[in-house]
């Protein structure tokens, strides 16, 4: 929507004299006398920034890193509306509005005054001032801007706010075709990232599915072994079984003969059903990580 001097009577005819969502273009002119910089430069929102700029010693890296803490932020502001060819629009909260840009007016670094013994005593100490860097931001008077947002007669005045319908509300430099290109670059990463985060995910569950089923197969095989092995060991009814030396005894139970070869360790030390038994899977010997185990078959 142009701003001329048509644009109250357009407000004023609309229902609840509201226009929900509107796009407008104009300068910015302060209500009342504007705000000075340092350098004479005018303006209705200004912004001072006093940063310490510090070298650090990390120590689990063992290298300097730089870092900084913010020591004062004044941000001042008058009224302002955006006017064109005859017309105004006041514009509320505009520090509500995302987007809003400030351009650089003063930036100065003043580096921290060194000497040897402070040297010294930054390196013992582990932290460093750099110096200080003093920053003035503002909305140039003058400044051409595009606003999004609510617009409504307030006091015989059309002005722009935050809409009530929970849009956003814009403030910039931005066309609409450029903001929505902005927007759709913004959102084609997000769709790349969701891709990749999906892919990432489905490739996770399928490299988990898979060593679920790994395991699961190895524990068919690992029961179906320890199974042959006791069916070996079985004898007719009444067959009293045979004597035991330790030597051949399993090292567990020492009931049943040594049955298993336990891999990938090498062991021959116990019997199927201690095999079977034991958590965590390790071998009694050494320790080590049963991965599988075998029947040993004694001539």
């Amino acid at each position: 929507m142009f701003i001329d001097a048509n644009i109250h009577d357009v407000v004023a005819g609309t229902p609840n004299q509201t226009i929900p969502y509107a796009v407008i273009e104009g300068l910015v002119e302060p209500v009342g006398k504007p705000l000075q910089s340092q350098l004479g430069v005018e303006g209705v929102i200004q912004e001072l920034l006093m940063e310490e700029h510090r070298r650090v010693w990390n120590k689990v890296s063992r290298i300097w890193y730089d870092t900084s803490r913010t020591i004062r932020r004044v941000t001042n502001r008058i009224p302002f509306s955006l006017a064109c060819k005859g017309g105004k629009v006041r514009v509320l909260e505009p520090t509500q509005a995302a987007m809003l840009s400030l351009d650089v007016i003063y930036d100065k670094f003043e580096p921290e005054d060194s000497t040897m013994g402070k040297r010294v005593v930054d390196w013992m100490s582990g932290e460093a001032i750099k110096g200080y860097q003093e920053t003035e931001k503002m909305l140039k008077v003058g400044t051409q801007l595009f606003g999004y947002g609510e617009l409504s007669l307030e006091e015989g005045q059309v002005v722009l706010r935050n809409p009530s319908n929970n849009a956003s509300y814009f403030i910039t430099n931005l066309s609409p075709s450029e903001l929505a290109k902005q927007y759709q670059s913004k959102v084609t990463m997000l769709k790349a990232f969701t891709i990749l985060f999906g892919v990432g995910t489905l490739i996770a569950l399928c490299a988990f599915a898979a060593k679920w089923y790994r395991r699961y197969r190895e524990n068919q095989e690992f029961f179906a072994q320890t199974e042959q092995v006791r069916a070996a060991r079985r004898r007719p009814d009444g067959e009293p079984p045979e004597e035991l030396d330790e030597e051949h005894a399993c090292v567990v139970c020492q009931a049943n003969a040594r049955e298993v070869i336990i891999l990938d360790c090498g062991h021959i030390c116990c019997c199927a059903d201690c095999a079977d038994m034991l958590q965590p899977r390790k071998c009694p010997i050494c320790r080590r990580h049963i991965a599988r185990i075998l029947p040993v078959y004694n001539p």
